[in-house]
């Protein structure tokens, strides 16, 4: 899949391939990339599972510490780590098919580009939903799960585009993959094995490694 400019960021910054924990599910490896903390300990192992979270994570350091939190993205960030957002916006929009998604990441990305213009922000999530909802609806080795991937790309690139780089630190991960025929949740490879990518202010270039979904935000790196 052509995603230049996640690739430009992997050549200025860092890029690992870190794996996921069981169940890989959204909400549990939403939890596991906000706190640090796998499935086992901090309880979260559904989707269906109702917050906040009960354990320590980088949006509590980082309000508790008295730094702005902001984000953009669907209503499971606010169910899991909702009460350590100063703001959190949750566009409200009906996905009658898998295409509707696009005008939702559109919306994210019109409040992600709101956000990280406020000048007072010190922590900042933005969240887009195609790429899942498009793995489900065609499967990850479909045509459409190539083109919302890109179009991902696309929206990530109008983001890095209105920062500077060395004020800020960019982190760009996913929860989980997907089969070939759509859905994830196992232990397939293609699933559990997943980019992130950092660069920006305080990252070493020239790093290609190896680690794990519970080392892109522990806590205590806020």
């Amino acid at each position: 899949v052509a995603v230049p400019t996640l690739r430009q960021l992997a050549a200025r910054g860092a890029r690992y391939t870190v794996r996921v924990g069981e169940p890989s599910l959204s909400y549990p490896g939403w939890t596991v990339i906000g706190s640090g903390a796998w499935q086992s300990l901090s309880g979260v192992t559904t989707n269906w599972f109702r917050g906040p979270v009960p354990v320590d994570s980088i949006f509590r350091e980082a309000r508790q510490a008295g730094l702005r939190v902001v984000g953009a993205g669907t209503g499971g960030w606010g169910e899991l780590f909702g009460p350590w957002f100063d703001r959190l916006e949750t566009p409200d929009l009906p996905l009658e098919r898998p295409e509707d998604v696009d005008r939702l990441d559109e919306g994210l990305l019109e409040r992600g580009l709101e956000l990280v213009k406020d000048p007072q922000a010190r922590l900042i999530l933005v969240y887009f939903a195609g790429p899942d909802e498009y793995g489900h609806a065609f499967g990850g080795a479909s045509p459409a799960y190539r083109e919302i991937v890109q179009r991902t790309d696309g929206r990530l690139a109008r983001l890095i585009a209105v920062l500077d780089l060395s004020r800020t630190t960019v982190v760009v991960t996913t929860d989980h993959g997907h089969i070939d025929t759509g859905g994830h949740g196992g232990w397939e490879p293609i699933v559990k094995e997943v980019p992130l990518v950092m660069a920006g202010k305080g990252i070493r270039g020239g790093v290609d490694g190896q680690g794990t979904q519970a080392d892109s935000a522990p806590p205590n790196a806020a």
